[in-house]
């Protein structure tokens, strides 16, 4: 089952950032 979502990730720069993550 795969799905899509927003997963916040932090950068190096520090700044949090909103990326779609896929799991399967």
């Amino acid at each position: 089952v795969q799905w899509i979502g927003r997963k916040p990730v932090r950068t190096a720069s520090g700044t949090t950032r909103e990326a779609f993550a896929i799991v399967g």
